[in-house]
């Protein structure tokens, strides 16, 4: 973060816009990765005008494609639709096959979270399609499939679901990256908790809680979620003190990424819009 508000001041001097614009939404980037969203939607929205009186179309699409993320984070989803769906339009007019599979991934989990999943479930299909055929960074590829399964979760499509994730898991194990493990294993414990294999889910939690209490929720995309999947499998295992010592936590969680968030629609779409923040919230004020 460093680095870049330093390359921030340098650009700024010379008076490069462009350089400046790009500048801005790798560090947007980088606050929306920890969880920071308010300033991740400033800093996308001051790269995005920077972009637009350059008339810089790229630019603004990235700026764009980044805000469309943090939107989604807010939950602000028609918002970020528009956002996503307008960088998609320029990825696909100049033939940047990777960015567009990677918007796509991005617009998946949205209809996801939309409900929509029939949508969702063929713009991640045609989002691996793309990224495979590129030969992508392992990285985008697990994205993708983590959103898929995600969605074929929501949508009751458990065993492909379950396979999805696997091959994600096999994908995460050879690059040794335990973060996005941690993201794998809560989706393949909702997945074995929708299944009533429990004691998968717990062997799920188990490995999430000793990851979270060593290393902590830094750069987890949807910590919240981690937190409400392993307060759920504790119940349904039986083991009440610590799911509510971790339902405890995932509510201070959200409270603590809420009070960052200045605009007062924004913060009240965050607890409300977003599922597992309205979910924690329930369940920690009012359990019955």
């Amino acid at each position: 973060r460093e680095a870049f508000q330093k390359s921030i001041v340098l650009w700024e001097a010379q008076g490069d816009k462009a350089a400046l614009g790009n500048c801005l939404s790798n560090l947007g980037d980088v606050y929306y990765d920890i969880g920071h969203y308010s300033q991740a939607r400033q800093t996308f929205q001051r790269a995005l005008a920077l972009h637009q009186t350059i008339g810089d179309r790229a630019g603004a699409a990235l700026a764009r494609y980044g805000l469309g993320k943090v939107e989604r984070s807010l939950g602000q989803y028609e918002v970020a639709k528009t956002h996503l769906e307008q960088a998609l339009t320029f990825y696909q007019s100049i033939g940047d096959r990777h960015l567009e599979g990677r918007c796509l991934a991005d617009l998946g989990l949205l209809y996801c979270r939309l409900q929509d999943y029939g949508t969702a479930i063929i713009y991640l299909d045609e989002s691996l399609t793309i990224l495979r055929e590129l030969d992508a960074p392992w990285w985008h590829v697990v994205k993708t499939l983590i959103y898929f399964a995600w969605t074929l979760h929501d949508h009751g499509r458990l065993v492909e679901a379950r396979d999805t994730i696997i091959e994600a898991m096999e994908i995460e194990r050879d690059t040794q990256r335990r973060v996005a493990l941690v993201e794998d294993v809560t989706h393949l414990g909702r997945i074995a908790l929708a299944m009533n294999d429990l004691s998968l889910a717990d062997s799920c939690v188990q490995q999430i809680l000793f990851f979270v209490e060593r290393q902590g929720i830094q750069s987890i995309e949807h910590p919240a979620l981690v937190y409400l999947t392993c307060y759920h499998i504790l119940q349904a295992n039986g083991k009440v003190q610590e799911a509510q010592a971790v339902l405890l936590a995932g509510h201070r969680l959200v409270l603590e990424q809420a009070s960052l968030i200045d605009e007062p629609d924004l913060h009240e779409s965050y607890l409300t819009h977003v599922p597992e923040h309205r979910r924690l919230i329930k369940l920690a004020t009012d359990p019955s």
